[in-house]
């Protein structure tokens, strides 16, 4: 390299801006609250707060990977009405370990927000949505807890025309909440390995607000449900490894659409039935639940075209299945100890291939369905004439 070139890339080094540099700023030792500092901040800073009772009510808007961390217990007492801690226009940034109690509206509320995450925070006795948001996308919310909330415990942009899309809940224990556990208006959202226990409403549901497609349900375990534990409408929602018990409706209720998949569940003594697909769902597929002392039947089926594929269900109050929805598929499923009959068919143009029923104390199969194909592959002692 020549002494000109030398010369001129020393020249256009010395112009150019000096690269941001993230700053650490510390509550209350920089500023005296936490809204101070967050006012103050720029995007990439961390904004760390020493543990205590803060009594203030947070606003960040339009901000871009700002971290504003708990260092120790940290509590809001927000005053006054709506949210406690508000969180709008925001990309990428994230709230560690934040406590909150008494909000007379949401507890934090997230709106319009890109990414970022709510980690190990904790809402308590809150007149809103324990968490909520609203037009966000690929949120992630971890680790957090939730009790006493006056509505959900996480909504997600529940009952309005701005979904919310490709977020992530998970690990989060809701307990206690009036309305439901999680709710969830949108599309790709993925709710997995929370515990959700004592709601009022529904453990968790796909809302009807808007035709949300492809979320996930996995891994929740949920106990003492007032509602049903898991309602889904859209289309193509997994739920996969759920564990359902002691509720007092319906295990999972697949109510709506079309694509769904219920599969590797676990549904114990619940009053209503285990899985339930509605008429509105045909071609839900049902495959390799565990239901197990339920008040009403193992699997009502009453959508057409189910294909419901090695279940284990033992000791339904009513019916290991009852089926009312035509051209269905079943194989390989199992019935033990139905109160009522094993198989109960009201409908037509089903296929059952190797099935086992016994025990029951009605039939083994009570087919009074026109066109039903049932061949020599099923076990079934006890058929009704």
């Amino acid at each position: 390299m020549n002494t000109t070139r030398l010369l001129s890339t020393a020249l256009l080094l010395l112009a150019a801006p000096p690269a941001a540099r993230a700053d650490t700023i510390k509550v209350p030792q920089d500023h005296s609250t936490i809204q101070a500092a967050i006012d103050a901040s720029l995007d990439g800073d961390v904004i760390e707060i020493k543990g205590g009772k803060y009594e203030e009510s947070i606003t960040i808007a339009n901000k871009t990977n700002v971290q504003i961390i708990g260092k120790g217990k940290v509590t809001l007492l927000p005053p006054g009405l709506g949210p406690g801690f508000s969180m709008s226009g925001c990309t990428g940034c994230t709230v560690e370990k934040i406590r909150l109690s008494g909000a007379a509206g949401s507890g934090f509320e997230l709106t319009g927000c890109t990414g970022g995450s709510l980690l190990d925070c904790r809402a308590e006795d809150v007149l809103g949505d324990g968490i909520r948001l609203d037009d966000c996308d690929g949120v992630t919310i971890d680790g957090c807890f939730v009790k006493f909330s006056g509505l959900a415990g996480v909504a997600l942009a529940t009952g309005t025309d701005t979904p919310t899309d490709n977020c992530t809940v998970s690990g989060c224990k809701i307990l206690d909440s009036f309305g439901d556990g999680v709710s969830v208006n949108g599309s790709g959202n993925t709710i997995t390995g929370n515990t959700i226990t004592k709601t009022l409403g529904l453990a968790i549901q796909i809302d009807a607000t808007t035709p949300g497609a492809g979320n996930h349900l996995t891994g929740n375990k949920i106990k003492k449900v007032d509602d049903e534990a898991i309602l889904v409408t859209g289309s193509d929602t997994e739920v996969a490894d759920n564990s359902v018990s002691l509720g007092n409706s319906e295990g999972i209720v697949v109510l709506a659409g079309t694509g769904h998949s219920v599969t590797g569940n676990k549904v114990n003594k619940v009053v209503g039935n285990g899985v339930l697909i509605g008429l509105l769902a045909p071609g839900a597929t049902v495959s390799d639940n565990t239901i197990s002392n339920v008040l009403d039947d193992g699997i009502d089926a009453r959508g057409d075209d189910a294909v419901c594929e090695d279940n284990t269900i033992k000791g339904p109050a009513e019916s290991g299945f009852e089926i009312t929805g035509d051209a269905g598929t079943y194989t390989g499923n199992l019935v033990k100890g139905a109160k009522g009959d094993g198989f109960l068919i009201f409908s037509g143009d089903n296929v059952l291939t190797f099935n086992t029923a016994k025990g029951s104390k009605g039939f083994d199969l009570n087919d009074l369905g026109i066109g039903n194909s049932i061949d020599d592959t099923n076990n079934f002692k006890k058929v009704a004439p």
